[in-house]
């Protein structure tokens, strides 16, 4: 039986299981210095998940999807939610939801999720060009660290993905009112 290509980020690189054994590949690391000011990451995903086919597990992750909802409907977080996709979807291989965070809104939402979570783990990474750094040495977990399949992340991409851009936050923020760290 073939196992499906998995990946585990440590500090040093990438573990990847195959169906004749497990590889290494170090991931390249880019240093803040190499960056000027408009380099700076102005969307994160947060990714939230749960054990399908756990009901309590379901349960607590429809409950915290549905307050993530409220909060950026009420106008606490200017975010955006995905559904709830009870299977893999992607890179995430069990039940999982998303949240589009602007960095307009970051500190608020990780806030946020670091109080209100509960058991679910979150994956926190930018949005930027180089996807693969995104989803390793750039990610950020609360909770236990969950395997990624690799073979839907590219290592890098052509253009940063615009998500959004109705609400000019993040990258579609107009350039003359973009706040600088």
């Amino acid at each position: 039986m073939m196992l499906a290509v998995i990946a585990v980020v440590s500090l040093f690189g990438c573990i990847t299981a195959h169906d004749h054994g497990f590889s290494f590949k170090s991931v390249p690391v880019a240093s803040a210095d190499e960056f000027g000011l408009d380099d700076l990451v102005q969307e994160y995903h947060f990714h939230t998940y749960f054990v399908q086919t756990n009901a309590d597990s379901r349960r607590e992750a429809e409950a915290f999807h549905a307050r993530v909802s409220a909060s950026i409907r009420s106008g606490q977080l200017a975010a955006r939610a995905g559904t709830l996709a009870y299977g893999p979807r992607g890179p995430h291989m069990i039940g999982n939801f998303y949240a589009w965070v602007p960095r307009e809104s970051f500190q608020k939402a990780y806030n946020f999720y670091a109080l209100n979570r509960g058991n679910l783990t979150v994956l926190i990474h930018p949005l930027t060009k180089m996807e693969l750094l995104d989803h390793t040495t750039r990610a950020v977990w609360m909770g236990v660290p969950l395997p990624l399949d690799m073979a839907w992340i590219r290592e890098e991409l052509t253009e940063v993905p615009l998500e959004f851009p109705e609400l000019q936050l993040g990258y579609s923020a107009p350039k003359n009112q973009l706040k600088r760290l």
